[in-house]
């Protein structure tokens, strides 16, 4: 061989890694690319199967009020400054000479650090009716999972989860503000009711619909009472709500 030879051939085996690096390092970009695309497409649609399970709950929940021909009620038990808790018992009539009748509850208010069981309770009221438990049949199989059995129903207790496998907390109104038994502080709430746990952490219901609201991608719901510049304000950003609040 040659000295011209060798030459050559040291030069066309250095050019042939270099393309080597180039064409690998053009790979990774776009397999990046795709990947981004791909997981951008992926919570959209996450997002959007979400949304829809919403809108079915909240079928539910209408179809539920129609067949009982009342309002689910909620009874809010746990104290936040500035506002009572719910009554017992309470004169339906606002007649001092009427003897006080026991309210009853579907759903009543666990502590901030259960709230993530509460749907539970709510899925609960909603399938021991037939209409709405046709209505949830509908929910994609993946947003529900099991957290028990209620003897009562003989039916699986069930919860709410979101696609990133974290509860959905269920946000409800309480009684209207001023219907008690005992004066109320502070003053009424959006919606005219006294304001709940998880109304404070995840805003108001508005005209006294239920609200659903995921933590989002990040697992975290957030403090929207916090400023807006705070840790705790912007891990709230991405949760996903059936209906905004104000």
């Amino acid at each position: 061989m040659t000295r011209m030879n060798r030459s050559t051939l040291r030069h066309a085996r250095g050019f042939s890694l270099l393309e080597l690096v180039v064409v690998m390092g053009i790979i990774l970009v776009l397999i990046g690319l795709v990947l981004a695309v791909s997981g951008a497409l992926t919570a959209g649609a996450e997002k959007r199967a979400l949304e829809q399970s919403f809108a079915i709950l909240d079928s539910a929940v209408q179809e539920w009020q129609q067949e009982m021909g009342r309002e689910m009620t909620f009874r809010r038990t746990v104290p936040v400054a500035g506002f009572t808790t719910d009554p017992v018992t309470l004169d339906h009539d606002q007649n001092p000479n009427t003897p006080m009748i026991t309210l009853g509850w579907d759903v009543q208010e666990v502590p901030t650090a259960q709230a993530d069981t509460q749907s539970r309770t709510f899925l609960d009221v909603l399938l021991y009716s037939e209409r709405p438990r046709e209505i949830l049949a509908n929910l994609p199989e993946k947003l529900l999972r099991n957290a028990g059995f209620n003897t009562t129903t003989q039916q699986p207790i069930q919860e709410l989860i979101d696609p990133w496998g974290k509860p959905v907390r269920v946000v409800f109104p309480c009684r209207e503000w001023g219907k008690g038994t005992g004066p109320d502080t502070g003053a009424a709430d959006i919606d005219g009711t006294v304001r709940s746990l998880q109304e404070t952490q995840l805003g108001s219901c508005l005209d006294r619909r239920i609200r659903f609201v995921s933590a989002g991608p990040d697992g975290v719901f957030g403090d929207i009472t916090q400023p807006t510049s705070s840790t705790l304000y912007k891990l709230s950003e991405d949760n996903i709500e059936s209906y905004p609040t104000r």
